[in-house]
C-alpha cells in the first residue's frame, strides 16, 4: 500500500495502463493508495524494469507455417550436414537483414528437442532487463540466469539470494569475484563501491579476466555429463551497443574453446552457436568477431547468408500484409532495398 507507493522507484500507472502494456512490460501492484483528487483509493501499478518474451506468439507466427519461407529449412539442412548436434562444436549463422534470423531459435529448439540437447538461448533484447541492456556483458545476463534456474530446477526468477548460492554451487572459488558480476546479474545487489574498489586494487583489465572466468566456470559445471547448445544472438555488426560488446565477444570465444574442447566427448555435447551479421564495423570487436568465425570453419559450420533478392521482399512483404504481391508499391520495396 502506502509504504510501497512512497518508496517507488519505477514508474508508475493505474489499472487501465497497466492492462494496455501487461503483454510486453512486467507489472508489479503496489496495492490501493489514496490519491488527491480521488473520492476513492485508486489501485497503483509499477514497473519492474524487465520485458515480457511472448514465445508461443512468435512460435505459431504466420511467418513460420509459410512453406515459401525458406530460410528456416536452409538452416536446419545446414546444421543438420555439420553433424553439430551429434558432434558439438561451435556454429556461426551469420546474415543480414531478411535472412530469417529472428525464427532461428525455433528450428534450433526442434533440432535440440530432437537429439535430447537442452538449448539455452538469449539476445540483446531478450529479458534480461530494459535497465540493463546497454551494459557490458549483459548479452549474457539471459544466458546465465536461464542456467542457474535449470541448476536449481526452478520455474521461476531467482531472487539475488538463490542467484548467488547457484552460482558458489557450479563455481565453488568464484566467491571473492561475484561483484563483478553485477553489471550482468542485477539481482545480485552488488555494492557499486565495493566494485570500483576491486578495480582500483587490480585494474579494469584484470576485473575483467576474472569476470570472464567466473562466467566460463558456471558454464563449464553446468554442461558436465549434460547435452547443452548455448546460442549467442547478439546483430554485432551494427549494434549500437557495440563499442563495449568486445567484451562479450571475449565471453564467447572462451565457451567457443570449451564446446571445442569437448567435441567428441562420449560424456557430453557442448555446442555453441553465435547468431549475429555477417561483418563487424568496429574496430573493437572485429578481432574476436573474425576468430569466432575461425572456429567455426573448425568445425565446418560457418553458416552466412545473402539477403533476400528483391522477389523473394515482395513475396514476404505480401504474405505478411495477406495481399496478392502484385499490389506492393515499386517504391517501398526500393525504400526496403
Amino acid at each position: 500500500g502506502t509504504k510501497d507507493f512512497d518508496q517507488a522507484k519505477g514508474l508508475l500507472c493505474d489499472r487501465a495502463t497497466k492492462e494496455a502494456v501487461q503483454d510486453c512490460l512486467e507489472m508489479k501492484s503496489l496495492g490501493q493508495v489514496k490519491l488527491k483528487g480521488k473520492a476513492f483509493p485508486v489501485e497503483v501499478f509499477m514497473t519492474t524494469g524487465h520485458a515480457i518474451v511472448k514465445e508461443q506468439d512468435m512460435k505459431h507466427s504466420r511467418l513460420l507455417k509459410w512453406t515459401e519461407w525458406k530460410p528456416p529449412l536452409t538452416y536446419r539442412k545446414m546444421l543438420e550436414d555439420a553433424q553439430i548436434f551429434t558432434r558439438g562444436g561451435v556454429t556461426m549463422i551469420a546474415g543480414e537483414h531478411g535472412t530469417g534470423k529472428a525464427e532461428l531459435r525455433w528450428t534450433l529448439q526442434e533440432l535440440g528437442a530432437a537429439h535430447g540437447v537442452t538449448v539455452i538461448y538469449s539476445s540483446n533484447n531478450d529479458d534480461a532487463g530494459l535497465m540493463v541492456v546497454s551494459t557490458p556483458k549483459s548479452v549474457w545476463a539471459g544466458i546465465l540466469r536461464k542456467i542457474l534456474q535449470l541448476h536449481k530446477r526452478s520455474k521461476g526468477k531467482l531472487n539475488g539470494s538463490d542467484t548467488k548460492q547457484a552460482i558458489l554451487e557450479l563455481a565453488p572459488d568464484s566467491e571473492r569475484w561475484l561483484p563483478l558480476l553485477g553489471d550482468v546479474l542485477g539481482e545480485l545487489n552488488v555494492n557499486a563501491e565495493h566494485v570500483e574498489n576491486i578495480k582500483n586494487v587490480i585494474g579494469d583489465e584484470k576485473s575483467d579476466e576474472h569476470a570472464r572466468a567466473v562466467i566460463l566456470a558456471i558454464v563449464r559445471q553446468f554442461c558436465t555429463e549434460r547435452k547443452v547448445m548455448i546460442v549467442l544472438d547478439h546483430r554485432v555488426g551494427t549494434s549500437i551497443y557495440a563499442e563495449h560488446d568486445a567484451e562479450s565477444w571475449l565471453i564467447a570465444q572462451d565457451v567457443a574453446d570449451f564446446a571445442l574442447e569437448m567435441r567428441d566427448s562420449t560424456s557430453t555435447t557442448v555446442i555453441f552457436a553465435a547468431v549475429c551479421r555477417r561483418y563487424a564495423t568496429k574496430p573493437s570487436v572485429a578481432e574476436a568477431f573474425d576468430e569466432l568465425r575461425e572456429r567455426a570453419e573448425t568445425c565446418d559450420a560457418l553458416m552466412e547468408l545473402d539477403p533476400l533478392s528483391a522477389e523473394e521482399g515482395n513475396a514476404l512483404v505480401a504474405h505478411q500484409w495477406q495481399v496478392d504481391p502484385s499490389v506492393v508499391s515499386e517504391q517501398l520495396l526500393e525504400y526496403i532495398y
